[in-house]
């Protein structure tokens, strides 16, 4: 606009901020001054109002954008789209006459955060579908080419990408005196240029903007210091600092970047600004980092972690947890690295479990705080609503202007704590509680050391735990995910040079610490290591189950919790055997004979097959039995980890199809499940992410071991390796009865493909 209009507009505009201006400018007012938590609260029952206009839950739902409340956004953007389809479409954001495609362009850019390109690509492409077919609204032609370009960049598409970057740069933004959208076009391109990695172009386009220099300057004249003492253009001018910073420190002028995010950093309105301040205090530790103040530097990344972790409270769906903890991932890997140099090995070990996204377990939280399990008790209940409601006190005080750097969350400390004493597995499976160094290497007995793998990248660390300490080793990660993908399929084809391969993954993985190992090893492995046996590698003389027996755990902090379930008495053992699905090609030849094999070995053994081995059976006999055997097919679905399932045989009571979810409600008191089904023991992997699959839905449903598979297995071989399993397990421990099966088994089927397809998750005694 021009430059008296904008004049005339900051002093209305800072005179409704004075008197008591009507809801739509206060909404305005709010934004202006980026004070989204506020009117995110103030206007909060807006959801709940059937006749809400669409332009106040345009403000709203903007504001839950800014402050990245993403469960919140999307029942906001469902209950806007509702109001602009009966035909209330008026909006005051950005001169709308038409909110349809400014509800999509929010739906793109929280996709984009979220990780949802496709998504992302889709939202931006029918909100600029909608400007051309109209030819009106600058500002979704901006932010949609801008949404846009950022997925582009983000799936590698850089040739599409840089298509939309020269239809922005084309954009026009009325006379050269006027700055009708000069200020929103200089953001669009400077998000996108730095999308790109075209920095010294990012820095140009902001700092080429001047008439925005000129508003602000107007600001602090007339309405900053004369009336309200408030920034009324912060929505623009946070991101806009934020940028120039940014596009310095990354083409190299520290010095004025450090200058730049430290003013942010000062500002105390940058709490509010969700998509600003995780980065900004990212930004200041790697400042610190490259001035040689680790120290200072690891400060700021925990920082960073604590906003990030709020963040993602409030992601409604597991895939959006994984995205948007995956993009995320290196504040972690850099807190990570600054830990081990520093040598604060069980600060790092915490952190470490930290990053996991811990997708499934996320939504569960979510999940359980509209309906608790059957299984919870009471008080349990309670504290966990008390803890949710704590939080989100701590949450808004935190995102206060006026709230202290430092704020105290010891209410929701004691709280957690005290959720924890009654129900430690479900404290830790929602992860609301902070992980203790000292609990985990506690429990580990004393001829046991605990190998964490994180890896990030070509970055590979292993933290190494025993009952002496915490130490920390960083081993060559360079092509990991390939190595361990051409070991499995040398395996899977029975290659001749498999032990070399072992050969090469040992020397990466075991042997910088092979002088701190004991006989017993329990790994909790990371990225592409979720895929790997280890009890196939080899040190030259022998295959590591020779010499350990070995356990895995989703996560280091889940031993703990396993231990504190009371013992009991060995019950009856239930074996679900070759299940009759109504599909011939799910029949397995050998599970019969299997489950007669090891029925003899076991106490109170019943074996249920074909017809009688349903689902139906499973819920009702489970729940008395010590030991569960299961012989049938298993299937991930990484798109809803959920619903991966076992095939059991339907009936009328239930079709069969005993999904993860289904199991997060069985109730058992079991000492081992064993899963003799095909990938039972995989998941979906992704950066950050512990496996996401079958393991933690039993051991939350009463599980304190789980024997499952890494690859599909030979019917016979694992016939043969079960029998042997059980025959030992009544004198060994589990862990040590698997160990001696695989020896058992592979001096008849020496290739490793027979024997090292199982593993044991969970307790090893």
């Amino acid at each position: 606009m021009p430059l008296l209009a904008r004049v005339v507009l900051i002093l209305l505009l800072a005179i409704n901020a004075a008197l008591a201006a009507p809801d739509g400018e206060k909404q305005i007012g709010l934004i202006g001054e980026g004070r989204y938590e506020e009117l995110a609260n103030q206007y909060e029952s807006l959801l709940q109002a059937p006749k809400a206009s669409a332009a106040d839950l345009h403000g709203l739902c903007y504001a839950y954008h800014k402050i990245k409340n993403y469960e919140r956004l999307s029942l906001c953007l469902d209950r806007l789209e509702q109001r602009i389809q009966q035909g209330d479409k008026e909006g005051r954001l950005f001169g709308a006459d038409d909110l349809t495609p400014y509800a999509a362009i929010l739906r793109s850019e929280s996709a984009n955060e979220l990780g949802d390109y496709m998504r992302a690509i889709s939202e931006a492409g029918r909100a600029l579908d909608w400007y051309d077919r109209e030819r009106e609204g600058t500002q979704v032609e901006i932010d949609s080419l801008a949404a846009l370009v950022l997925a582009l960049s983000r799936v590698g598409d850089q040739a599409a990408a840089r298509e939309y970057v020269k239809r922005l740069e084309k954009v026009s933004t009325g006379g050269w005196f006027s700055n009708d959208f000069k200020t929103a076009k200089s953001l669009a391109l400077a998000r996108s240029y730095l999308a790109l990695g075209a920095y010294e172009q990012a820095y140009k386009a902001l700092s080429g903007d001047f008439l925005f220099e000129a508003s602000a300057l107007l600001d602090r004249l007339f309405s900053g210091a004369v009336l309200t003492g408030e920034n009324l253009w912060l929505w623009q001018d946070l991101p806009r600092q934020y940028m120039l910073g940014k596009a310095l420190l990354e083409s190299g002028h520290t010095e004025e970047a450090s200058r730049r995010l430290n003013a942010l950093a000062a500002s105390p309105h940058i709490r509010q600004n969700g998509e600003i301040y995780w980065q900004l205090l990212y930004d200041l530790g790697r400042l610190s980092k490259r001035a040689g103040d680790l120290a200072k530097a690891a400060n700021y990344f925990q920082s960073a972690v604590e906003v990030i972790e709020q963040h993602r409270q409030h992601i409604d769906t597991e895939v959006n947890k994984i995205g948007f903890a995956a993009d995320r991932q290196v504040v972690y890997a850099d807190l990570v690295d600054a830990l081990f140099r520093l040598g604060r090995y069980p600060e790092m070990l915490e952190y470490v479990e930290r990053a996991k996204a811990r997708a499934l377990v996320d939504l569960l939280a979510r999940k359980w705080r509209a309906a608790p399990p059957e299984k919870l008790e009471k008080t349990a209940v309670e504290q966990f609503s008390r803890i949710s409601r704590l939080e989100e006190q701590s949450r808004r005080q935190m995102q206060s202007r006026n709230a202290p750097a430092n704020d105290s969350s010891g209410a929701v400390k004691q709280a957690r704590q005290a959720l924890f004493q009654t129900d430690p597995m479900f404290a830790s499976l929602i992860a609301i509680y902070g992980v203790d160094a000292g609990r985990i290497r506690q429990g580990l007995r004393s001829d046991e050391t605990l190998l964490e793998y994180f890896a990030r990248g070509d970055d590979l660390y292993v933290l190494v735990v025993d009952r002496d300490g915490v130490q920390a080793v960083k081993l060559d990660g360079d092509g990991l995910t390939g190595l361990v993908g051409n070991f499995r399929r040398a395996v899977a084809a029975r290659a001749p040079d498999v032990e070399a391969m072992a050969r090469r993954l040992y020397d990466r993985l075991l042997r910088p610490v092979e002088g701190t190992l004991r006989q017993r090893l329990t790994l909790v492995p990371h990225g592409p290591l979720h895929y790997l046996s280890f009890a196939a590698l080899h040190d030259g003389h022998a295959w590591l189950m020779e010499k350990h027996s070995l356990r895995v755990l989703p996560s280091a902090d889940v031993d703990a919790l396993l231990r504190a379930r009371p013992e009991r008495a060995v019950g009856a053992t239930l074996i679900l055997a070759n299940p009759d699905t109504g599909v011939a090609a799910n029949d397995l030849q050998h599970a019969d004979v299997e489950a007669r094999g090891i029925a003899g070995l076991l106490p109170n053994a019943r074996v249920l097959s074909r017809r009688a081995a349903s689902e139906t059976a499973l819920r009702a006999q489970a729940g008395s039995a010590s030991y569960i055997h299961l012989a049938s097919h298993g299937k991930f679905r990484s798109a809803e980890p959920l619903k991966s399932f076992l095939l059991l045989a339907p009936d009328a009571a239930n079709d069969g199809v005993l999904s993860v979810d289904d199991i997060y409600g069985l109730r058992l008191d079991a000492d081992l499940v064993a899963l003799s089904a095909c990938d039972t023991g995989l998941g979906q992997g992704s950066p950050g992410d512990d496996l996401v699959g079958f393991v933690r839905g039993f051991f939350y449903s009463g599980a304190r071991s789980l024997l499952a598979s890494y690859w599909s297995v030979d019917d016979a071989a694992t016939a043969e390796l079960m029998q042997s399993f059980y025959a030992n397990l009544g004198r060994l421990g589990k862990a040590e009865a698997l160990r001696q099966a695989q020896r058992e088994v592979a001096q008849t089927r020496p290739a490793p493909y027979y024997w090292a397809a199982f593993y044991l998750a969970g307790l090893g005694e």
